[in-house]
């Protein structure tokens, strides 16, 4: 019964990763002219370039990614 609310928020989590480097490196471009201060905040930034290069790492490894195999 509470396995299709565990499998819910998985893929709410799973939506949350692709959003945030999607989204943030979409507003990294967008802010990066204007010189906005959140844009160049370390923790964002590290944060971001740590959640793509998973992403990479997977891709080149060939790992499938854990969320998706949880989903």
């Amino acid at each position: 019964m509470w396995y299709g609310y565990l499998a819910d928020l998985v893929v709410f989590v799973h939506v949350l990763y692709v959003g945030y480097v999607v989204l943030g490196q979409l507003a990294v471009i967008v802010a990066a002219p204007f010189r906005w201060g959140w844009a160049r905040n370390p923790w964002f930034r590290f944060t971001h370039l740590g959640a793509i290069g998973y992403v990479a790492y997977e891709a080149v490894a060939g790992v499938r990614c854990p969320l998706t195999v949880w989903e």
